[in-house]
């Protein structure tokens, strides 16, 4: 179920979607695990966080990835 925060009703009162941009930066670093195989870990940080508008319940991301 989305989060209520982002919506907002037209004029027949329908739910609309808020758009909401992220701007992130951070920093991560990658690991090697195997012959072939790294993973990423990143912790990235959202510029536009807001308090009960954000789908997020904090302003910090952590991202764990895997590359080949």
């Amino acid at each position: 179920m989305p989060n209520p925060a982002l919506l907002t009703a037209n004029s027949e009162g329908t739910p609309t979607r808020v758009w909401q941009q992220s701007p992130l930066l951070g920093a991560g670093i990658r690991l090697r695990v195997l012959r072939l195989l790294q993973i990423n870990v990143s912790l990235l940080r959202d510029f536009n966080y807001r308090p009960g508008t954000s789908p997020y319940p904090s302003p910090w991301r952590f991202r764990l990835g895997f590359s080949l």
